[in-house]
């Protein structure tokens, strides 16, 4: 063996392995081993090149962002080509670089932050541009978890897509703590916003601690041309008139001058503001909405409707729907609002996001006040087929079902219908509360109570819902301490709402509970309401359960039972009965009895008159 030469051993070795072609074949030519391992090497890093396992969102973050190596390297690349296009003013076509780099890699903050800053560089935005750019403002406090480099950049975003709204809430609660750009940020919020009055009090505190600037210069005369001194009025609107010939200032100026022309009331001067932003190509929706606004305030409500419906930019998405939508439906133009639903809700709001798929619920709403009952059948099987939207608003596409069918009279379809309809989730709580008013209404309270126990988690602070669950519970005659937690947690949300008390007080009642405070409601709500028979009735109660039952007879004497229907009838004797029963008066009482229809009760109240039943045989 030790004469023999390498391709004798290599010779020698590969037989062992003759079973084995492949691993011969390693074994006989180097060449092919290594041409074969430089394949498998290329694989893998190809694979790893490919595969999205690069984890870049930060530690904790949800939904978990991965990219693949290759994702890194063409966003790298794409942003080098849009700082290229920026230095050499090739504005549009580095926004599109910028949005590309991205999209390949959404979790870094640095090139999302670089891109907005871009963004707020541009001066000739397009309508799709402004949306993007808002998302991913959001998106970028979500990554950053709203740092205070991320919220000066949203901040600006938002003012320069003229939406000062989230900019308002993002800073109003951070007060104490806002940096002088955020500052800056928050005056201008405000007074975008309608707070005129609020921005004048922050400017006075913060004047020393913030850079002003040509914008907020500007800010500052309208507040003066509208707001300020008599003295200061005249040069501060040559000011913001000027200003308009300034190509860097004139769209501010010119929205800043709209909101003075809305507070003197002077469409004219509105009109030729809104006119400068059309020529320049950057007038918005909210730009127009704001005139045809004041024409309306003005009695021109005609004028106003006509330049809506003539308004010639369709919307770019689903917010410009809802908002020119909502917009035709305050003008009154509700018929032009129908067809405007019909084209663009199946577009834009084919969606699981219960913000956007809430047009549906707008749509059908318009379709139920203009009692288009085929037009509405038809819109609740296109959206149980639509896709997306269908994954939200299944109990709905079933309530306006029914209701279509109702209108038909067709009940026995309509009652399975508001059946499926109870059945199903409401994640769009106001096509929930859409559907448990409308159903209660109707007379269907055991489906609207369903609905709405459902949806406690997403309507529980609002005083509305607990008022409405009270009502439907209160149909029913089943559960009385629903009825009385209903009407609680609406008092306590809500009281300063009349209703609210009275709602209370008559739980209380129903539940023989705190007689002397619902004594107390119940008597201020018949000051206010003399002559309510429910204002009266409940008083009663309230005094005869107090044993104060004189004041509650003198009351009851003024009500003429000839005039009452069943339901208030056994009201009217269920009260006598607590008075002569109190009195020990019982053949009075067992006359009452005879007058009092249990169906209209609640079962503590029948279980009461049982009691009360038993006592008075007892006594012979």
């Amino acid at each position: 063996m030790e004469g023999m030469d390498e391709s004798t051993r290599r010779t020698r070795l590969a037989d062992r392995f003759i079973n084995y072609p492949l691993i011969a074949m390693l074994i006989l030519s180097p060449a092919f081993a290594l041409t074969l391992g430089a394949l498998v090497l290329v694989g893998v890093i190809t694979g790893l090149c490919i595969s999205r396992i690069w984890v870049t969102s930060p530690p904790g973050f949800a939904p978990k962002v991965k990219i693949s190596a290759i994702d890194k390297i063409q966003s790298g690349m794409l942003r080098r080509q849009a700082v290229k296009c920026e230095a050499a003013g090739q504005w549009e076509q580095a926004y599109h670089a910028w949005q590309s780099s991205v999209a390949n890699n959404q979790a870094d903050a640095g090139i999302l932050s670089e891109a907005l800053k871009s963004f707020l560089r541009l001066t000739d935005l397009q309508p799709t541009w402004l949306a993007t750019s808002m998302n991913q403002a959001l998106w970028l406090m979500r990554l950053t978890g709203t740092n205070a480099a991320s919220l000066d950049i949203a901040g600006e975003v938002f003012l320069k897509c003229n939406v000062p709204g989230p900019v308002y809430e993002m800073l109003r609660d951070r007060q104490g703590s806002l940096s002088p750009s955020q500052e800056v940020s928050f005056l201008k919020a405000l007074f975008l916003t309608g707070r005129a009055n609020e921005y004048w009090e922050k400017r006075r505190q913060v004047e020393h601690t913030i850079t002003s600037d040509a914008e907020l210069d500007l800010y500052h005369a309208a507040y003066l041309s509208g707001w300020g001194p008599p003295e200061t009025i005249s040069q501060a609107r040559k000011k913001l008139t000027a200003a308009q010939d300034d190509q860097a200032l004139r769209t501010l100026a010119c929205r800043l001058e709209m909101r003075v022309a809305i507070k003197l009331h002077e469409p004219n001067t509105y009109a030729r503001a809104l006119n400068l932003l059309q020529q320049e190509g950057t007038d918005c929706l909210d730009d127009h909405a704001g005139y045809w606004q004041l024409l309306e305030a003005s009695g021109r409500l005609g004028d106003a409707r006509k330049l809506a419906e003539s308004y010639p930019h369709p919307p770019a998405g689903p917010w410009d729907v809802m908002r020119f939508g909502n917009i035709l439906i305050s003008l009154g133009a509700n018929d032009y609002a129908q067809r405007f639903f019909a084209r663009y809700v199946p577009l834009f709001a084919n969606s699981d996001d219960p913000e956007i798929a809430v047009l549906w619920v707008t749509y059908a709403d318009l379709l139920i006040q203009a009692r288009k009952w085929d037009e509405l059948q038809a819109l609740a099987t296109e959206i149980r087929t639509s896709g997306q939207a269908r994954t939200v608003l299944a109990g709905y596409s079933h309530f306006i079902e029914g209701r279509a069918l109702l209108a038909a009279r067709r009940p026995e379809g309509a009652l399975a219908s508001f059946q499926r309809a109870a059945a199903e989730s409401f994640p769009v709580p106001s096509a929930g509360m859409q559907t448990a008013v409308n159903l209660l209404r109707l007379g269907y309270p055991e489906f609207a109570e369903r609905v709405l126990v459902s949806m406690e988690k997403d309507l529980g602070s609002s005083a509305e819902y607990w008022q409405v669950l009270f009502e439907a519970v209160y149909a029913l005659k089943e559960d009385e301490a629903m009825l009385l937690r209903a009407a609680t947690k609406a008092r306590n949300l809500a009281p300063d709402k009349g209703i609210c008390g009275v709602n209370y007080a008559a739980a209380l009642l129903i539940n023989r509970q705190a007689p002397a405070e619902a004594a107390n409601l119940t008597l201020a709500f018949l000051k206010d309401n003399p002559n309510s028979l429910v204002a009266r009735v409940n008083h009663c109660f309230a005094l005869a359960m107090n044993r104060r039952f004189t004041e509650a007879t003198a009351i009851l004497n003024t009500i003429n039972p000839a005039g009452l229907d069943e339901l208030q009838s056994t009201v009217f004797y269920l009260c006598w009965l607590e008075i002569h029963a109190g009195q020990t008066q019982f053949d009075l009482a067992r006359e009452d009895l005879k007058r009092i229809d249990t169906k209209h009760l609640f079962p503590s109240q029948v279980k009461w008159i049982e009691e009360t039943r038993r006592k008075l045989d007892s006594a012979g």
